[in-house]
């Protein structure tokens, strides 16, 4: 239970930076944060839509190295809804015990559909990057610019688990993006995750039936 509180409370807080006011200080600017990261450049958005896990969020912080500790298995398992509820308008809703987090995203460049911009007044000025989007996973960076400064990767399965080779590859991924990997957690892990995700998700689904209207 503990295990699962943690996690929980370590997605939110970080995802929470979103729609906290207060700054946090860091001496470095906007580009360092949030700079191009080459985004894929081909994707099929209707494809990208519907239902996703969270198998792994990634904290990043420009020139802080990680502190050796390594990745952090959690008992839980978030769950996400894609939905584009306009031409240019994508919605994220994320899901899990302690509570739910509410995006929007522009698309502003339909040539570059792999490019976001927060939108809504739950967000302060920031950035979504789809980095990588594949029949089974995606990769969304986030970034909030100073004085927020906040910057997170997530990794997005369709199934509860993904193969330890994808999650590898995703974290070299964004090495050679160089995004510093401070913070790894992975949750969906477990016959136990699966089984209390599964709890909760019935009420999530009629959340989801009616998530474009």
């Amino acid at each position: 239970m503990g295990s699962k509180l943690l996690f929980s409370c370590v997605c939110l807080v970080v995802i929470n930076s979103v729609l906290s006011a207060a700054a946090r200080a860091h001496p470095y600017s906007a580009e360092e944060y949030c700079k191009d990261l080459e985004p894929q450049k081909s994707m099929d958005l209707d494809q990208m839509m519907g239902l996703w896990y969270a198998v792994e969020v990634v904290e990043h912080r420009p020139n802080v190295p990680r502190s050796g500790q390594g990745t952090t298995v959690i008992d839980s398992c978030p769950v996400l809804h894609l939905a584009q509820t306009s031409k240019h308008t994508v919605r994220l809703l994320w899901s899990e015990k302690a509570g739910q987090i509410d995006y929007r995203f522009s698309i502003p460049d339909f040539e570059a559909p792999g490019r976001w911009i927060s939108t809504g007044s739950q967000n302060v000025s920031g950035t979504g990057q789809v980095l990588k989007v594949v029949h089974d996973h995606m990769v969304l960076s986030i970034c909030l610019p100073p004085p927020n400064s906040q910057q997170f990767t997530v990794l997005m399965s369709r199934n509860q688990q993904l193969k330890a080779r994808d999650i590898l590859s995703v974290n070299n991924l964004l090495e050679r993006k160089r995004l510093p990997l401070l913070d790894i957690r992975q949750g969906c892990s477990s016959a136990t995750t699966m089984f209390l995700s599964q709890l909760w998700f019935a009420p999530f689904i009629a959340i989801a039936m009616n998530f474009q209207s």
